[in-house]
């Protein structure tokens, strides 16, 4: 036994699966976790069903992972790209799909993401938006450009990938037989921030000086701001992702879970013959307290769908605190456990990008959370403020009137953000 190898373990657990990669040296071995995902049984026709698809999918992007520490790409990969590593990252889609359907990857021309695609189908252009692709973790932080040693690493032909263009690049007219069809002829198709969180972020009606921000939904981005990319992870292995934003800036911000946990618990409630709503448990939840029972939110074990209420339960024994079953305390535990999360990646935000951080706003759909939006500001100490709910549709269409309007500049783009207004709904 004196050969040196590396062996992949796959474990599939019941609520969760990892890949663990173990160097042997001959004599021990060293283990380390490299992939982890969530898992569980969903019913489908009355019958329990894993999803084997998405199981195996989760495998290749944990060998992928594997063999990229294996052949020690793993830092570089983050230090080139400034990317948090994440299961959905284009990266690991194209070099699946590159290894199951070869055939296919040589007959095209160009890939293209989907917003990128319907742009191809409105103006005929083929481009990569800055944004969008920065997500893709093909894209070199520092450059602002395709990887060429990436590429090379996974095999694709960077002949392939398609000019990278900035948000607010006017891409050309509609093409004559879809402008003649709609009655929009000679009408330009503008690229915005096509990366839905790019776009969240550029709709921000506030100066980003001081700011944090939350774009808050079934998932939360937490994040600030910045004009050049922070390459660095926590004393902890916490792991920040550096992606693109509008006029030349960086979305530094970290995933984080959001109102999912609450929309699980009600899935499961209602499923029992309740009639509840998120908006009557937020309303109830007014006056929660900052202190109080709460649980580690981001575990990964909250990720997959079902038996969240026995998930969360089992978080508060592991924090030490009873169980909660009724619907308006739970959900209190929920907004408080969030907001606590919330606290935690602000903070880290601020000691990382050097930022004084002063205040926060709140974007998306979870604005109209009063509950949480309360808590936010109680647990983190820092001033809220709520910006709009569809912050993505404005700062597409901010960034659309600035690239007619030639202005170029973040500040420019924020002070269209705050003119815009929705019409009061009839």
């Amino acid at each position: 036994m004196n050969n040196a190898r590396n062996v992949v373990a796959v474990d599939l657990g019941a609520e969760s699966g990892r890949l663990v990669l173990c160097r042997w040296n001959g004599a021990d071995g060293t283990l380390e976790e490299v992939h982890r995902f969530p898992n569980g049984a969903k019913e489908v026709d009355n019958h329990l069903v894993w999803n084997v698809d998405g199981l195996w999918e989760e495998i290749q992007r944990g060998l992928l992972k594997a063999a990229a520490k294996v052949h020690g790409r793993m830092d570089s990969v983050g230090e080139i790209t400034g990317i948090q590593f994440l299961p959905f990252n284009t990266i690991y889609q194209l070099a699946a799909h590159l290894e199951e359907f070869p055939e296919q990857w040589e007959r095209a021309t160009q890939w293209l993401t989907l917003p990128e695609y319907f742009h191809y189908k409105l103006a005929g252009v083929a481009a990569a938006e800055y944004t969008q692709a920065s997500t893709t973790q093909l894209l070199d932080v520092h450059s602002r450009s395709w990887s060429p040693e990436l590429a090379a690493a996974l095999g694709l032909n960077l002949k392939k990938f398609p000019p990278i263009v900035q948000a607010g690049s006017v891409l050309g007219k509609l093409l004559p037989e879809i402008g003649s069809s709609v009655g929009l002829a000679d009408t330009q198709v503008i690229a915005p921030a096509c990366h839905d969180t790019g776009s969240a972020v550029a709709g921000i009606p506030f100066p980003h000086e001081g700011m944090a921000f939350i774009s808050s939904g079934t998932w939360s981005l937490v994040g600030t701001v910045v004009l050049a990319p922070v390459v660095k992870t926590t004393p902890a292995g916490i792991k920040f992702t550096n992606e693109g934003g509008v006029a030349g800036s960086i979305r530094y911000l970290q995933n984080v879970i959001g109102l999912w946990l609450l929309q699980e618990c009600l899935r499961e409630w209602n499923g029992q013959g309740r009639n509840l709503t998120a908006a009557d448990l937020a309303a109830q939840c007014m006056d929660a307290s900052p202190d109080g029972p709460h649980f580690q939110a981001d575990e990964n074990t909250y990720l997959a769908p079902g038996n969240m209420v026995a998930r969360i339960n089992a978080g508060l024994r592991a924090a030490g605190f009873p169980e909660e079953t009724r619907p308006p305390e739970l959900a209190a535990i929920i907004f408080r456990s969030l907001a606590r999360r919330y606290a935690e990646v602000v903070a880290e935000l601020g000691k990382l990008s050097g930022k004084s951080i002063k205040r926060i706003c709140i974007v998306g759909g979870g604005v109209k959370n009063e509950a949480l939006n309360r808590l936010t500001e109680r647990v983190t100490g820092l001033e809220v403020v709520r910006g709009p709910s569809e912050s993505t549709a404005a700062g597409n269409i901010a960034v659309q009137i600035a690239a007619l309007e030639k202005a170029v500049t973040l500040d420019q783009i924020q002070g269209i953000s705050a003119k815009l207004k929705f019409a009061p709904s009839r």
